[in-house]
């Protein structure tokens, strides 16, 4: 089936097929959308900074799109979205900032964590700010909170206040576009559904040939991501083998700085008091080293209890790795619902254990999944048709820009 990107039930479904299905490229250069994209950006590590760098490097959209880029992160600095000074004296001047460069933008894609208290409330002022600056602006909300968010009255009332200075709502799970699709027609109209994709020609998939395998994590160092259950499945895993000695080198990238201070070093004690002393924390590493250690590692492990549609689960499958997570949004989906991949209960230490046990003692198994989890990327996951689907969305929301400021011209 061709990736889409769909509105919930009462809408209208676009779809794009491959990026080259999208309309040519203007003749004129000048009549190039402008698009002005928001959000975390390098030196910070995470989903959203890895999405926005790969958006903008994109050769096929830059081609097409005046592409325009405001790193709310320049220092790498990420402070949880409490109310502090500091956090909303950010928040004005990311605002101020926007509405300065919205004024040259056809488009402003704003690329935010929209979670309940401070970050909602940022990304409203930062859709208002686009808004009143006349640019079409894009919400798109990468949280891996929100369908445990959406439920929640204040969280609706906030989405629904706030429909007036977004014109397109994209959640990146299927689950969340579902619940959306509850909200008042004003809502429904401007939401839609984009799967994440990732570029499978940039990771590797050789042969997983290592001795011991490599197990690994790649992802913010906490414990919502599962972390202090795979250090508890590890301890029953050892316990099989003469010893108790892990017959798999346990490698885990990331850091916690999303988490606020002392969430790195809380989660490196976590396993040394259990005596978990050879797993080893990588801390943050740079795009290459994270597509090798995908290449290298035999078994990914991500047994989160909150999650969208996780880019480090779609990179372990990009490089032919199997991969054990939980059944969380749309991770199911991802993973072919068990068939390209192994899933869990959140929570579920033991079937966590078990599942890395089985992988472990059956290697053909082992190059099955990560077989299937590849072919499963280039036929559902491609960068390319996510990027063509997007560049749609801009030349819709540019279209229906222009017409209505014909409307107010007449």
């Amino acid at each position: 089936m061709p990736q889409s990107t769909d509105r919930p039930s009462g809408a209208t479904t676009m779809r794009v097929t491959s990026a080259d299905d999208a309309r040519p490229l203007p003749r004129d250069s000048e009549a190039l959308p402008k698009v002005l994209v928001v959000g975390q950006g390098p030196p910070t590590t995470g989903g959203i900074p890895t999405y926005v760098t790969e958006l903008m490097a994109d050769p096929w959209l830059r081609s097409r799109v005046h592409m325009d880029y405001l790193n709310t992160h320049p220092r790498g600095v990420k402070r949880p979205g409490k109310l502090t000074l500091a956090n909303l004296l950010d928040a004005l001047t990311h605002a101020w900032t926007v509405f300065g460069r919205a004024t040259r933008a056809d488009i402003v894609h704003l690329n935010l964590a929209a979670t309940p208290g401070l970050p909602m409330l940022r990304a409203l002022l930062l859709c208002a700010a686009a808004k009143a600056a006349g640019a079409g602006v894009i919400l798109h909300a990468h949280s891996n909170q929100l369908e445990w968010c959406l439920p929640s009255l204040r969280f609706r009332f906030l989405i629904e206040l706030g429909s007036p200075f977004y014109d397109r709502l994209i959640a990146v799970s299927q689950v969340a576009t579902a619940q959306l699709g509850e909200f008042r027609p004003a809502v429904v109209r401007k939401t839609l559904h984009l799967k994440n994709g990732v570029d499978h020609t940039m990771f590797r998939s050789p042969p997983k040939d290592a001795d011991p395998p490599i197990l690994s994590f790649a992802g913010t160092i906490s414990e919502r991501k599962g972390l202090i259950d795979l250090r508890d499945a590890l301890l029953l895993v050892a316990r099989d083998y003469p010893g108790n000695a892990l017959p798999v080198r346990v490698l885990i990238a990331g850091d916690g700085r999303q988490e606020g201070p002392g969430a790195f070093e809380r989660m490196t004690r976590a396993y040394a008091e259990v005596g978990l002393d050879e797993v080893e924390f990588l801390g943050s590493l740079e795009r290459k080293e994270v597509i090798d250690l995908l290449a290298r590692t035999d078994i990914f492990c991500f047994p989160s209890y909150l999650e969208g549609a996780p880019l480090s689960v779609l990179e372990a499958m990009a490089s032919g790795t199997a991969v054990i997570s939980t059944k969380v949004a749309d991770i199911p989906s991802m993973l072919d619902h068990g068939r390209a991949g192994i899933l869990i209960e959140p929570g579920d230490v033991a079937a966590l254990a078990g599942s890395i046990k089985r992988l472990l003692d059956d290697p053909h198994e082992r190059a099955r999944m990560g077989n299937a989890a590849r072919r499963r990327i280039e036929d559902e996951y491609s960068q390319a048709v996510m990027i063509g689907s997007l560049y749609h969305l801009y030349l819709e929301i540019v279209e229906e820009r222009g017409n209505r400021q014909s409307a107010v011209a007449d």
